[in-house]
């Protein structure tokens, strides 16, 4: 090439690098992450080709992960097609509609998660155990739909697999820190190495991340909103033989911060109560990120496990076994009434312990018939204490007789929600993929299932204020219920099966059919009345048969990949949280469908520029959903709850050599993340509806080519966009309260390899 044309080559890149940041303000077209390297998954518990397995999957690199500047895993939710996300504490990922709502409010132990997220093949179960920081990730794969036959449980809406980085055999060191306003501070390490070589290897990872509130709370003379959280995870692998693999995993996660306050939205005022003390409560602008509240937040978390994974292999079978354990235990409590009154406050403290042990045995990739089949069995016990208290400041008039007075100045009165559920689960598993012919090859599994749960509960006042003897407050918002016992068992067979055909290597087509299972449970959180509690507290289990049809491609010798689906949902008894205006039950609607199409394109036009985007359609409603909102009140035709009827994201990466320094390079990255609106409550609440939004995030730095050193800086939700989220709707409107994301963020970031 002469010095000429080398000039051309390079300005042209530079050119399609300055435009990268420009076309992706102005239009969205549909492409995804990508590059020359083939992309492999173990989305159906084997390393693959995502090309070759005929599910809608996204997967996100390592380099994905630092490119879009990418924190936790709710964040890499929000940029994926027909996938809303939101966390940390309350986690909640919406997959088509199906959300995760165990950790949303009022849920608790007795509503488990619709997603499945594993970290290192292990399931997390709630998912406020799994949403940390990622640090030393080595991918993230969503697959979206039920995966009823490999996976199992909890997994009707789709199963996220975080895979970390495993030991290496060289010595190696790896950190990064980056520091932003609102003093925020991210500090990530890994370490790498052999103890014995090729025999006896260990990785060790931590992190730590703070950072200042970002919503103020004048009242308590501070700012609410704030992050602290530390912990880490290792890896031992042991290779005493060649066909035998034993590795040892633990980590560790803890927070205690401020972070889940709530904006108000409405309070009671002057305009609806003249006279002291409410008329002096001022109107809340739910968009100054202010809050009057008289009580400190609280969030906190803790969660731990180990797990243990041995692999023979024989004659190309391989065995593989894994043993886990997990605990978690989690607090808030949060000021419910949103204004400087002493009205009336709530939290939740919770414990989870869980045993998992699954077998398996895979044959051979390569021949004509290949399976992979298996057994698992698990046990978990959930502990919930839900406590709620009033104070002077509740407006106790707004029920009229028997309440047509004030409270006096000391009123307190409180009441407390204890449950206990314990759960077993096993099931056997088969799963097989033929080859009918070179090109057509057919696939599918079955799975058998067995729960069993058994409840405890009781609800009952811990301070009753005497002056106001017996006409008590706190009864309106937590009846009374006497200890009581119940059991809930069930079996059920779930599966799939797909047809897929290979036009060539690269270009493949599918039509897949599943069924998913969710097991039935009970209400287990604060109950209001009105409450038939001669009805009981379980719920039904919920059923899902999904009908997708898909193509996935990789043309121009790699530089495209090119991903599309279309998929039809029909659930049956779909479980949903009601909000019945002091409390949140959990009921089944009749029926819903849900259908979408979902495109996903990467492109590498020349060496150093990717460009990526993504794009969802989805329609989601109830079908029938009779009695939903209460007797005589039917949710029959609303949106289902999460679900953005459009969602998009898109942006690039472009780097370059910077001519001055050899060795180095300059980077440039950004992506653009788009949802239309979405209720976030089976009524359709208008007053807490989402918004249609888009967060814009850039990336700036230079790096050495070897990936030794980086330095950037980078901003998130550069457009400062305010964003209130899922809310919660007391009192026919008169207190709402919604989540409120934080504004721009900008900072600096150093890393550094060995």
């Amino acid at each position: 090439m002469s010095q000429g044309t080398r000039e051309i080559v390079v300005t042209n890149r530079r050119i399609l690098g300055l435009a990268l940041l420009a076309t992706t303000a102005l239009t969205a077209p549909a492409f995804a992450q990508g590059s020359e390297e083939t992309v492999y998954v173990t989305a159906q518990k084997r390393v693959e080709r995502n090309v070759d397995v005929p599910i809608s999957i996204t997967v996100n690199t390592a380099e994905d992960i630092k490119n879009k500047n990418i924190g936790d895993l709710t964040e890499l939710g929000q940029k994926m097609p027909n996938v809303n996300a939101g966390g940390t504490l309350f986690a909640s990922v919406n997959i088509r509609g199906i959300t995760s709502n165990s950790a949303g409010a009022g849920a608790g132990a007795g509503f488990p998660p619709d997603v499945g997220a594993n970290v290192d093949e292990v399931f997390m179960g709630r998912d406020r155990a799994f949403d940390s920081v990622l640090v030393d990730v080595s991918s993230v794969e969503v697959l979206r739909g039920p995966q009823a036959t490999l996976y199992g449980k909890n997994t009707i809406a789709g199963v996220i697999n975080v895979t970390t980085n495993r030991p290496t055999n060289e010595y190696e060191a790896i950190a990064d820190v980056r520091y932003g306003n609102l003093d925020y501070w991210q500090l990530r390490g890994t370490v790498s190495g052999p103890i014995i070589e090729d025999k006896l290897l260990l990785r060790a990872s931590g992190f730590y991340q703070s950072r200042d509130g970002y919503i103020n709370a004048p009242n308590l003379g501070t700012k609410v909103g704030s992050l602290n959280q530390y912990g880490g995870h290792a890896m031992l692998v042991a290779n005493p033989f060649d066909n035998f693999t034993f590795e040892i995993r633990a980590d560790i996660n803890k927070e205690d911060d401020t972070n889940g306050q709530r904006e108000t939205v409405a309070t009671l005022n002057g305009t609806v109560a003249p006279f002291a003390p409410f008329n002096t409560v001022p109107a809340q602008n739910p968009y100054d990120r202010s809050v009057d509240i008289n009580v400190m937040p609280i969030a906190k978390r803790d969660i731990w496990g180990t797990s243990a994974k041995a692999e023979y292999t024989w004659n190309n079978y391989t065995f593989t076994s894994i043993t886990a354990w997990r605990h978690m235990t989690s607090d808030y409590n949060f000021d419910q009434d949103g204004g400087p009154l002493d009205g009336f406050d709530t939290g939740l403290s919770e414990g989870m312990r869980r045993f998992s042990q699954e077998f398996r045995i895979t044959s051979p990739g390569d021949q004509r018939l290949s399976w992979i089949a298996g057994a698992y069995f698990d046990h978990e016990s959930d502990t919930g204490e839900f406590h709620i208290h009033t104070g002077p400041g509740f407006p106790t008039f707004l029920f009229g007789p028997p309440f047509p007075f004030l409270l006096p100045a000391n009123f307190s009165e409180a009441a407390q929600t204890n449950s206990t559920i314990n759960s077993a689960s096993w099931a056997g598993f088969v799963s097989g993929k033929f080859d009918i012919t070179d090109k057509l090859k057919l696939s599918g599994g079955i799975r058998f299932t067995h729960e069993k749960k058994d409840l405890k509960y009781q609800q009952l006042p811990t301070i009753l204020d005497p002056i106001i003897a017996p006409l008590h407050v706190i009864y309106a918002f937590a009846m009374p219920i006497l200890p009581l016992t119940d059991n809930y068992r069930d079996d059920a067979l779930s599966g799939d099966a797909t047809l897929q055909y290979s036009f060539t290597p690269n270009q493949v087509a599918y039509a897949r059919f599943a069924h998913g299972f969710k097991a039935g449970g009970f209400q287990a959180d604060i109950i209001s009345p009105p409450f038939n509690l001669a009805n009981g507290l379980a719920f039904k289990p919920e059923t899902l048969n999904s009908y997708e049809v898909g193509f996935k491609s990789i043309l121009f010798d790699g530089a495209l990949t090119a991903n599309a689906s279309a998929f039809y949902y029909d659930f049956s008894n779909k479980q949903e949280q009601v909000n019945t205006g002091v409390s949140f039950v959990v009921s089944n609607a009749a029926s819903a469908t849900s259908k979408g199409l979902e495109l996903e394109l990467n492109w590498m036009p020349v060496d150093g520029l990717t460009l990526f985007a993504n794009g969802g359609y989805l329609d989601a409603k109830y079908d029938q959903f009779p009695n939903g909102g209460g007797v005589g009140i039917n949710y029959d035709g609303n949106q289902l709850a999460g679900a953005s009827k459009y969602s998009a994201s898109w942006g690039g990466n472009w780097t370059a050599p910077l001519e001055a320094f050899p060795g180095t390079n300059y980077v440039v990255a950004t992506d653009w993340d788009y949802r239309a609106s979405q209720f976030t409550d089976p009524a359709n609440t208008r007053a807490i509806r989402v918004e249609p939004f888009m967060i814009i995030n850039a990336r700036v730095g230079v790096e050495s080519d070897d990936g030794r050193w980086g330095a950037y800086v980078w901003g998130r939700n550069l457009g400062d966009r305010t964003v209130l989220g899922g809310g919660v709707d007391v009192i026919g409107g008169l207190y709402i309260s919604r989540s409120v994301n934080i504004g721009r963020t900008y900072g600096i970031e150093l890393r550094a390899r060995t």
